[in-house]
């Protein structure tokens, strides 16, 4: 992560003690994708067997995943997958198991997730939001073994936990499965001591209430709109991804409910016990007095109602606690919001009305009880999760500290409670956002404070924000002293501007943060102590820096005992000799910067010297032996030798081991630095560090406490062993620092040197034995290092010295004998020991201490063997492959004869494949020689194969790892080229060499590809095989691959890649696309999926390189035919192209082909216009386009004003003056009116007249598209479409002109919409073709395409008319990368090399090594550098028929310019439709217009409903014609149909059809063809048409007649009877009679076909009959019954009467009963009786449905309590208890038959 752009300076970042504000991510899609693949992770191992193949890799994997986040702690995925690893450890009882003290490797992970997890329990303090809740849930995955090392820091996590959880439910879920886990692991007592604290923290959880509405019903009325046909299908396919991805992401991931966290914690809290349980109602006595003590006495907020007879006045104050009280604990967030209104209002009149009170009242009663209270309140609400609560309360928050802050006094009452108040939410708040949220109103309170202080003086708020920090430094508690620090660095920018309280203050604070520091030094790292006292330090040193002089005198007036400059560098050298780290380190930094800035010190070392002078040397030893200014307490001048005592005294010797380590710092801090002799200190007896240090190496060195334990001296903890170890550790090291900043052995006394070197080779060779922590990554890379500079600065004396103890210590203990281990009779079991030995080897050997061994005992080739012969047919775990890796490495830097490696590596079956990586490391650092061995064995028929493989394999390795690739990709590329004659000759022209070889080249140009490009020898074997007859095309294709290199080299010449490309053409390529059509294609014929993978690969060449040799070849090649299948793609490389400057001149000169004469036909030559030189000059920069049109304007205007004259000439004239049109359509769409008139270079180029090019160019437009039709024999089917293509062009063309030049209506309306095809001036049939025919299916089978088409409309500007930027939309979508959705992430460089469709120009474009090119996936349609720039309209359709026409897309653009420019007059003014508009209707209504015509206009009105809708008026009876007309040509009601009802009726607010004989007719018409037609076997299609239908009727009820015969017929035929009941249902529910006296079907039969669909058997037809039959009956009583009428009541209850007698039908009776009686009530009451004999029988939704007959029967008659005992007494009832029977049945009854109901009833 990094800081932003421009807010990396320290005054420009507001200080913040949230690590991660201020921070964005260098490549923010990074984090998405790591998430992600943990998520796979995460799913793939705790699934299936992973949890059975993990465990073994469970402590590396760990290990790395710790290392990594101790790098980046603030990356959330590393704790999200150590979250997997604690679920692993704890699903395999990974620390359950008997043995785990046996595996030396379980006791390191279990310490591993000890620290890691201590350690994050104290950093996630300082995280918030995700970042928080990743660490939470890793803590609650935490195995339950070591919960209880971790207990008191882990009920701080839960109580986190719990606290979040309200606002985040999956993490309360997550914290709950916590408890009850640990709960069974270890028994619910663990917690006891702990449970007060947690319990009262779900109580939260149990008072919420859910949002979700339980039992609401939406019902779907007739305001609900009807979506068009291509709305449904888009919703359908929406909501198909939306259900699997939403089944996808539920395998592991539900969503958590409310309800079932609180039946969670429910089910936990009862299983505890009733005695725990009480600790979640049981208050402490603080919290009994503080709701018991009122929060003022004195009753300062009174409030006087302005009623009119009275003014009573209320207290206020009494309600302040329970407002409070529920806005910060309600579960119910309307109560909590309402809260939160209701104390944001009071507070306010609580500022108010301290305001309006006299000063001496202000005094003597002040409001600071409330504000005590208050204060606190709206911080933390200030903080809350809810988005209203902090909207409410932040500003709020503000003004507070706004307004108290402008006191005149030192220490106001009210202000000292708000300060008070601001610096406990710093200092003790739990939450990080809280602390932050402190820290900006702390700012906020300094800013304001200094703004209001009355100008001359200071606040007296910054003195008493000083002193609260100053007294919060010095406090015990580590969280007091954060908060000070935090403080402190909060307000730092405002103290710093006020110099009278820095010369104060300053010194005394630098003191107090050491202080502090020493405070700290027991506190964890991960705490942030340190780190927010280091950056308040780094402040001040900076002022102390700066305003030096200021301090340089002394000032008895400055706060505490440092008057001045001096005395503060006097006491900071002083603790340079501290025995605490942080105060120690942080002082010797101090010193050194601020004695550098001292005047009259240049150095440091003056400032010592003069230390000596002043006092002396002894002096000096006092300081830096004695601990600082602890002489005489502490330091080894008081204890200089280190005896091992009898018993363990830990502490004792912890502190002696401190004091040494103190003195070992201080001297290397001043040795190193120069600023002390250390010549003078060994020579003086006075020092004691010599002797000291040799005590030390002598006595404690290789001690461990385990040791001590063994003899049972002393019991100690894991953690206490860790300590010791990590702090004698850290003297060894700062030991070694002395010495080589000394550079020699100090020691005189060659018994002494001896033991140092010892204990130097001990720590080079077995340091984990010495007590290093080798898994610790910092002692694991700074340990080497350390040693390595040491052994360098080492004189030659001593190395020879070292020689000799490294050879004693060889001889005498076998352990460090590597040569004896490795060629010892017995394996090594150790690996683990033997890895550490071999990299001290490697270390030794790397700095001449080992040559003579190497060379005598040929080290080198015993480890090798040892090895081979370990390695091959063995399992190795994952510590074998770690330690075999390290013996191979040494083995080749010790020195390997080349024949045995390869001998051994291509002949033993195991030794590469366990151990790749590194064989694949070392043989690439000696490439020269092992390369070309290789090679040579690749002819040895017996090693051959293998050879192969391990060589491509190195290949491999080579091009994805960044660092190798860096060090040797060119020198092996190189090297590899040299073999290429071996490799010709081994290769025989067989296609599995061949390709073996090319797959060489592949990784090679990925690891490098200068190599190849410079080879000459390589152009020509890749010349060779692509041309070359004897391999087919799927092999040629992985060389075309490579042909974006092949281009770039120097030696390949233009005209030869066109003869190579050539070649390869007329081998493989067919003539037409479609010669691989029919069953083959669809079957997935090779051949011609390997032609388009062949031309993709030559396409995606053209775009990286921008060859034109290239673009001529695909020029031939795609414009063979009209539409070829790749011709887009071509397109779109080509606009890709056009935005690179270098290659624009090139590109254009394509375009001249259209213009060439006989070198192509002219149907060759208008493909090549649209193909290459129309998609050139839509995105070419203006420049560019001026000098294209400048050359050419001239022609195209001599092609468009030609006349066209008859015979075999005519079709060369249409085709060329559709290409010239076309041509002048992106003229106009792209430049602006200024460049084509007037002095502009192409009107000049043109005409001398300034407007002569605009004139002609309209004048030729307009004639060509009205052009009469004239017959001619020569014109046959092909000329036609090719004049009406004609047309078209010189329509859009006169678009693009009038957009571009006139904004005049009338130029719209006479040359754009006006047909005057009776005088022979045609426009609508000039642009459609009416012979074609139109099919338009009933719903699309698949998902709905929609194409973006680009039209001849200009943009003036990003914006759209309310001014807001819209985005740049893609021309072209290239989909050549698989992995494109990486390619903003730092592995798109290694995903992209498993995109085999096109990896290596893939993976060589997502690096940025090809051409120096950024990829680029979209391309803006203009220059986003300049916003004048005119761009075309991109305009998106459904694709269609209709919408694939030509000018559809331009028509589309041109009406919504028309109204965004205003030349359609606001509808608003004028109800008339304006004469363009006027005009479509015309046409559309006219009955002699072709069908084509009205289809295409009225799917035009469909695409622009919105600007036509203000006019429906006059489109309504056209657009219903062109329905009933039978125009759309379907027996069903297809989309288009759909469309078009729909468009209607959504005008149904401007306009429905009129009460006119013609528009009604057309009305019922419509209504009629719907109704006919709204059958379909697809019940989704189905109820849609009826959904369309009940919406006419609704709407176009008054105005329309029902069809009663259709109705009729549908009732009476067996498969549509249902949509019939439907149709009726409608009918009647809208209120319009059931039949109609002009209906050709008699009332009688009409009727009957209704009883008779009462007959139905099916259950479901019957409950709709039912209910249709007491809508029918209901409306019929609305009047007197005629004698059909009353027959067909007869016939009802008849049926009914019918269906009661039987038992079979009973169930059936029942429910038509009730659904009659729904709508017509009066029926139930003649069958009552029934009903209730019927009762008891039944059971379900019958028996409720039964009740509620009699409920509504009974309203009118009386019913006895015995009439129900049946059914209450019913010991079978499944509805419920009694009491819910009873509860519907209060209703029927009276009170007294209730009475006598009780009575009766047996009461349990």
């Amino acid at each position: 992560m990094d800081q932003e752009p421009g807010s990396g300076g320290e005054d420009t970042i507001e200080p913040s003690p949230d690590p991660v504000k201020d921070l964005v991510a260098e490549r923010p899609q990074d984090f998405q994708v790591f998430v992600n693949l943990v998520d796979l992770l995460t799913d793939l191992l705790l699934t299936g067997d992973g949890l059975d193949l993990f465990p073994s890799h469970l402590f590396n994997f760990s290990y790395e995943v710790v290392k990594l986040a101790v790098a980046y702690p603030l990356v959330s995925g590393f704790y999200r997958l150590m979250t997997l690893c604690f679920k692993v450890a704890s699903h395999t009882f990974h620390f359950n198991n008997e043995d785990t003290g046996a595996k030396p490797y379980m006791q390191q992970l279990y310490m591993l997730y000890l620290h890691f997890t201590q350690e994050t329990l104290h950093r996630c303090r300082n995280f918030k939001d995700e970042l928080l809740v990743s660490c939470l849930k890793m803590i609650l995955a935490l195995p339950s073994p070591l919960v209880l090392d971790l207990l008191p820091l882990i009920v701080q996590a839960l109580k986190l936990s719990l606290s979040r959880g309200v606002g985040y439910l999956p993490l309360a879920a997550t914290t709950l499965t916590a408890l009850q886990t640990w709960g069974k692991d270890l028994g619910r007592e663990f917690l006891n001591p702990y449970y007060k604290d947690i319990l009262p923290l779900l109580q939260a959880y149990l008072s919420s209430i859910s949002e979700k509405r339980v039992g609401e019903k939406f019902e779907k009325g007739s305001s609900l709109k009807q979506k068009t046909a291509a709305a449904r299908r888009k919703a359908r396919a929406a909501a198909l991804h939306k259900h699997h991805y939403s089944k996808r992401k539920g395998w592991h991931k539900r969503e958590v409910s409310l309800g079932e966290i609180q039946r969670e914690i429910l089910t936990y809290v009862g299983s505890l016990g009733s005695e725990t349980v009480q600790a979640m109602v049981r208050l402490t006595p603080e919290e009994i007095g503080h709701l018991a003590t009122t929060w003022d006495p004195i009753k300062h907020l009174t409030f006087s109602f302005p009623f009119m007879d009275m003014k009573p006045e209320i207290s206020l104050d009494e309600f302040l606690p329970v407002v409070c009280e529920l806005a910060l604990t309600s579960g119910d967030r309307k109560t909590k919001v309402a809260a939160c209104e209701a104390l944001h209002s009071l507070i306010i009149y609580m500022v108010g009305t301290g305001a309006q009170q006299p000063e001496e009242r202000q005094k003597k009663q002040p409001m600071t009880g409330l504000y005590k209270h208050l204060f606190p309140a709206i911080f933390q609400l200030s903080c809350d999760a809810d988005t209203v609560t902090k909207q409410l309360f932040q500003p709020l928050t503000l003004q507070l500290i706004h307004w108290f802050t402008n006191n005149r006094r030192y220490e106001g009452p009210e202000t000292a409670v708000l300060l008070d108040s601001i610096m406990k939410a710093v200092v003790e708040r739990p939450e990080c956002s809280e602390w932050d949220y402190g820290a900006t109103c702390l700012r906020e309170f300094m800013v304001w404070s200094i703004k209001q202080a009355p100008a001359g003086c200071h606040s007296a708020n910054l003195r008493s924000v000083l002193q609260r920090v100053s007294s919060l430094l010095l406090h015990p508690s580590p969280r007091k002293r954060l908060g000070g620090a935090v403080a402190f660095n909060a307000i730092y920018q405002q103290v710093r501007e006020d110099a009278d309280f820095l010369d104060l203050f300053t010194l005394d604070l630098t003191k107090n943060f050491i202080i502090s520091l020493t405070l700290a030094h027991t506190d964890e790292a991960a705490f942030g102590t340190v780190e927010q006292c280091s950056q308040s330090l780094s402040h001040l040193e900076r002022i102390l820096r700066e305003k030096s002089q200021v301090f340089l005198k002394e000032k008895e007036e400055r706060r505490g005992e440092l008057k001045s400059l001096g005395d503060l560098l006097l006491w900071l050298f002083s603790q340079s000799a501290s025995p605490w780290t942080h105060a120690r380190h942080k002082s010797q930094e101090l010193f050194t910067k601020l004695s550098i800035s001292t005047p009259g010190l240049q150095r440091p070392k003056q400032y010592v010297d003069h230390f000596m002078k002043e006092q002396s040397l002894k002096a000096l030893f006092g300081i830096l032996e004695g601990c600082g200014m602890m002489q005489g307490v502490r330091g080894i001048q008081k204890s200089a030798s280190f005896p091992i005592p009898k018993t363990l005294q830990l502490p004792l010797i912890s502190s002696l081991l401190e004091d040494l380590l103190a003195a070992l710092d201080a001297y290397t801090w001043l040795f190193r630095g120069s600023y002390l002799d250390h010549g003078r200190v060994f020579s003086s007896p006075d020092s004691l560090v010599v002797s000291s240090s040799a005590s030390f190496i002598q006595h404690w060195s290789e001690v461990s406490l385990e040791s001590f334990e063994k003899n049972g001296n002393v019991l100690v903890t894991p953690t206490e062993k860790d300590a010791f170890a990590r702090l004698k550790c850290t003297v060894i090291v700062r030991l070694l620092d002395m010495l080589t900043a000394v550079g020699h052995l100090p020691w005189k006394d060659k018994e002494e040197q001896t033991r140092l070197l010892h204990l130097v080779l001990k720590c080079t060779l077995d340091p984990m034995q010495i007590g290093f922590d080798m898994r610790d990554p910092e002692v694991f890379e700074k340990l080497p290092e350390r040693l390595g500079v040491l052994f360098k600065k080492l004189p030659t004396p001593t190395k020879e010295q070292l020689r000799g103890v490294l050879k004693n210590l060889m001889e005498t203990q076998t352990e460090y004998n590597l040569i004896a281990l490795v060629t010892g009779a017995d394996p090594v079991q150790d690996t683990i020991r033997l890895r550490y030995l071999v990299l001290g080897y490697s270390l030794l050997l790397d700095n001449g201490f080992l040559d003579d061994i190497v060379v005598i005992h040929g080290l080198g080739e015993k480890v090798f063997t040892y090895v081979s012969e370990s390695v091959v047919n063995k399992s190795l775990t994952t510590e074998d492959i770690l330690c075999f890796s390290s013996l191979l490495t040494f083995a080749f830097k010790a020195g390997l004869p080349a024949e045995k490696v390869l001998s051994c590596l291509v002949n033993s079956g195991g030794l590469y494949g366990s151990l790749a990586l590194t064989w694949n490391k070392e043989l690439l650092k000696r490439h020269r020689v092992y390369i070309p061995k290789m090679v040579s064995a690749l002819g040895d028929p017996n090693v051959g194969g293998e050879t192969s493989s391990i060589l491509l394999a190195l290949f491999q390795h080579l091009a994805t790892d960044s660092s190798l690739k860096k060090m040797f990709g060119k020198e092996v590329g190189e090297t590899f080229l040299s073999c290429l004659s071996q490799l010709e000759t081994w290769m025989e022209g067989k296609e599995g060499k061949v390709e073996w070889v090319i797959s060489c080249f592949n990784q090679l140009v990925l690891a490098h590809q200068a190599a190849l490009q410079q080879s000459a020898s390589f152009l020509r074997l890749y010349s060779e095989l692509l041309t070359s007859t004897h391999f087919d095309l799927s092999l040629k294709l992985k060389l075309l691959a490579l042909l974006p290199f092949v281009v770039s080299s120097k030696f390949l010449k233009s005209a030869d890649l066109e003869k190579m490309l050539s070649s390869l053409s007329g081998q493989h390529f067919p003539l037409h696309s479609h010669e691989w059509s029919g069953q083959e294609q669809r079957m997935g014929n090779s051949a011609h999926t390997d032609y388009m993978d062949a031309l993709s690969h030559i396409i995606h060449s053209l775009e990286v390189t921008g060859n034109l040799a290239i673009s001529r070849f695909l020029l031939s090649v795609l414009c063979r035919e009209e539409n070829h299948p790749l011709a887009g793609k071509f397109a779109s490389s080509l606009q890709n192209l056009m935005q690179r400057q270098a290659e624009v001149e090139g590109l254009l000169s394509m375009a001249s082909f259209f213009f060439a004469g006989g070198s192509f036909s002219s149907e060759m030559r208008l493909r090549i216009l649209k193909q290459t030189c129309l998609p050139i000059l839509q995105v070419a920069k203006p420049p560019a386009l001026i000098k294209f049109f400048v050359s050419h304007i001239r022609e195209i205007m001599d092609i468009v004003m030609a006349e066209r004259g008859s015979g075999g000439g005519d079709e060369l004239k249409v085709l060329l003056k559709t290409g010239a049109f076309h041509l002048l359509e992106v003229m106009y769409a792209r430049l602006s009116r200024e460049d084509l008139e007037g002095e502009s270079p192409i009107s000049k180029a043109y005409s001398q007249e300034s407007k002569q090019l605009i004139k002609d160019s309209i004048q030729a437009s307009h004639n060509a598209k009205k052009e009469a039709k004239r017959s001619s024999i020569t014109d046959d089917g092909g000329l036609a479409e090719k004049k009406r293509q004609f047309h078209c062009a010189a329509f859009n063309a006169l678009v693009a002109m009038l957009t571009c030049t006139s904004q005049q209506a009338k130029f719209y309306e006479t040359l754009l919409f006006t047909d005057n095809s009776d005088r022979n001036e045609p426009l609508w049939e000039n642009l459609i073709n009416c012979d074609l025919n139109y099919i338009f299916p009933v719903e699309f089978d698949s998902v709905p395409r929609w194409k973006k088409a680009l039209v001849s409309i200009q943009q003036l500007s990003a914006s759209d008319e309310s001014g807001n930027e819209l985005e740049m939309k893609p021309m072209a979508y290239i989909p050549y990368l698989a992995s494109q959705y990486l390619q903003d992430t730092s592995i798109a460089e290694d995903v992209s090399q498993f995109d085999f469709s096109n990896s290596v120009v893939s993976f060589m474009q997502s690096s940025g090594t090809l051409g120096k090119r950024k990829r680029s996936y979209y391309t803006p349609l203009a220059d986003q550098e300049s916003k004048k720039e005119r761009r075309m309209e991109m305009v998106e359709l459904e694709v269609d028929q209709l919408n694939e026409h030509e000018c559809m897309a331009s028509l589309t653009a041109l009406l919504r310019f028309m109204r965004s420019t205003g030349i359609l007059p606001d509808p608003s003014k004028s109800k008339d439709a304006p004469k363009s508009l006027a005009e479509v209707a015309r046409v559309l209504g006219k009955q002699e217009t072709p069908t084509n015509i009205k289809l295409f206009l009225a799917k035009l009105i469909v695409n622009n409903e919105d600007i036509f809708r203000p006019y429906a008026k006059s489109f309504l009876l056209p657009m219903m014609l062109v329905v009933t007309g039978g125009l759309c040509g379907s027996s069903h009601i297809n989309y288009f149909i759909a469309d078009i009802a729909v468009l209607l009726l959504s005008w149904h607010s401007v306009a429905i059809p009129g009460d006119t004989v013609a528009e009604r007719s057309a009305a019922s018409s419509f209504l009629e063809f719907l109704m006919k037609n709204a059958y379909h076997i697809r019940r989704d299609i189905l109820r849609s048409n009826l959904e369309l239908i009940k919406r006419m009727l609704e709407l176009w009820k008054e105005v329309v007649e029902i069809p009663c015969m259709v109705i009729h017929d549908k009732i009476t035929n067996v498969d549509q009877k249902m949509l019939g009941i439907h149709l009726l249902g409608a009918v009647v529910a809208n209120g319009l009679k059931p039949y109609y006296l002009t209906a050709v079907v008699s009332k009688k039969r009409y009727l009957d076909s209704v009883v008779g669909a009462f007959q139905q058997e099916s259950q479901r037809i019957y409950a709709a009959v039912a209910e249709v039959v007491g809508l029918v009956l209901a409306h019929l009583h609305k009047s007197s019954l005629d004698d059909d009428e009353k027959s067909f009541e007869a016939d009802i209850i008849k049926e009914l009467k019918a269906a009661a007698c039987k038992d079979l039908k009973r169930n059936f009776f029942i429910i038509a009963l009730y659904r009659i009686h729904l709508h017509f009530p009066e029926i139930v009451f003649m069958f009552h009786r029934q009903v209730l004999n019927f009762l008891p029988s039944l059971t379900g939704d019958l028996r409720v449905e039964a009740l509620v007959i009699l409920r509504e029967s009974y309203k009118i008659a009386k019913v006895k309590a015995e009439d129900l005992l049946p059914v209450t007494d019913d010991e079978k009832e499944d509805l419920g208890s009694p009491q819910q029977i009873l509860n519907r049945c209060y209703v029927i009854l009276k009170a007294h038959g209730l009475h006598d109901l009780l009575k009766h009833r047996r009461v349990e």
